[in-house]
């Protein structure tokens, strides 16, 4: 049981790996742009890197994760306190302590959500994101850094549906910009 469930989730993967619709969707990653599709062919190569079990692998996502935008949603006050400061790891998180980062939808649905932040408006904090030894997993997952790896990227946690991904350090995310976003 355990063996099928793994060779299932091998083959998709690999089917990800290879589909660049998935990649550009799956990254924010803007189809008609030229720097964007040169991360998407690394993001491709790293995924096929990683699937087939190459010792490149890190070496292709460290490639790969030179421009990759990632999004974080917060309130705009602590949106502007990230751009002086830059982020601070969460001490907990469905997927342990890290510093969370999503796609530009997520992201931006938190900045809209009051409840969450609790700021009078919100703020999109944008992030070049840097990482070379990601773990990939469905659910939660608290061991990822125990076990080596600097990121970890869920299909979805016990708290939210959609994509995220969780940097070990900080110190992994460069802000590049934060935006406004009217409640």
């Amino acid at each position: 049981r355990g063996r099928a469930r793994a060779l299932a989730r091998a083959c998709v993967t690999q089917s990800m790996a290879r589909d660049a619709a998935y990649i550009h969707t799956e990254y924010s990653l803007d189809a008609h742009d030229e720097e964007d599709a040169k991360t998407a062919s690394a993001i491709q190569a790293a995924l096929i890197a990683r699937e087939n079990g190459s010792s490149l692998a890190p070496a292709k996502w460290q490639e790969a994760t030179k421009n990759l935008k990632m999004y974080h949603g917060i309130s705009w006050t602590n949106a502007q306190q990230i751009l002086k400061d830059g982020f601070n790891a969460s001490r907990d998180g469905r997927l342990g302590r890290g510093a969370y980062v999503a796609r530009r939808d997520k992201a931006f649905g938190f900045a809209q959500s009051r409840d969450r932040h609790g700021g009078d408006a919100g703020g999109l904090v944008t992030a070049i994101v840097q990482f070379a030894f990601p773990k990939f997993v469905s659910g939660d997952d608290k061991t990822w850094q125990e076990e080596g790896y600097d990121a970890c990227r869920t299909d979805f946690t016990t708290l939210s549906t959609e994509m995220e991904w969780c940097l070990k350090e900080a110190s992994q995310l460069t802000v590049v910009g934060i935006e406004r976003v009217p409640l």
